[in-house]
């Protein structure tokens, strides 16, 4: 078995080593090594929702992969909604199972990370990925291709992204920061860079990783309701810089 994951905080890297035999494959690694043939009988793709939909660097990869197995699972982790996360992520890879758990969000702008950590609890998450393994391992089908969902979908996640995430900015307040750049390595885009001080891009999937690892709390969003940064508690900040660099 194989897994293709993607993670900036710590969830999707989770749910993803609950499967002790299979081989994880980072997305941003297989893009920047420029891997995208990748076979087995069994392939799993877990990520989290972004906007009601599958992030773009993960539509990018898979527009390009070839990806040949028996049976194709997903999960997409989110916090609030996934909506038709999973009949978008069809139009890309035909699946045959498709599983959610619901985990903390770190979408700042609009949840209060105290309040999410406290109402997502360890048992509930591992109740939800244990009936999906168990699913998984008895290769259970629960989902159809639907190309007309998939188009239909499609335009009402890109119409709901361009409405919320006109604020999605960020921003380093350069008195506090310390040059560590940590937000420089776990980037999954490559999109900070560092000459004389730290440099936000434009190519940013406002994934909100370098936000939460930043050691000063330097790194803000235009509309952040928090003050509290997440990551999750079983994963470690270098597990995910490594997964993503």
């Amino acid at each position: 078995m194989k897994i293709l994951y993607f993670t900036s905080t710590g969830n999707s890297l989770y749910v993803a080593k609950q499967f002790k035999d299979a081989e994880l494959l980072s997305i941003p690694q297989l893009i920047k090594n420029e891997n995208y043939n990748i076979e087995d009988d069994v392939i799993g793709i877990i990520f989290p929702c972004y906007y009601i939909s599958v992030p773009h660097n993960i539509r990018n990869y898979l527009e390009k992969a070839n990806i040949k197995a028996d049976y194709i699972f997903s999960i997409v982790t989110y916090g609030s909604s996934y909506q038709k996360t999973q009949h978008i992520l069809n139009g890309y890879i035909n699946i045959d199972y498709a599983g959610s758990v619901c985990m903390v969000d770190n979408y700042v702008p609009v949840f209060d990370m105290e309040d999410e950590i406290s109402k997502k609890t360890q048992n509930d998450i591992d109740a939800e990925i244990n009936q999906i393994i168990t699913d998984v391992n008895n290769k259970v089908k629960n989902f159809k291709s639907n190309k007309l969902k998939f188009h239909a979908y499609s335009k009402i996640a890109d119409t709901f992204k361009k409405q919320i995430s006109k604020n999605d900015k960020l921003s380093v307040d350069y008195d506090e920061c310390i040059e560590c750049q940590i937000c420089v390595n776990i980037c999954p885009n490559d999109n900070i860079t560092f000459t004389d001080k730290i440099i936000i891009g434009d190519d940013c999937l406002f994934c909100l990783g370098c936000y939460h690892a930043c050691t000063k709390y330097c790194i803000h969003a235009l509309k952040e309701n928090t003050n509290i940064q997440f990551r999750n508690e079983n994963i470690n900040l270098n597990e995910i810089i490594e997964s993503n660099k």
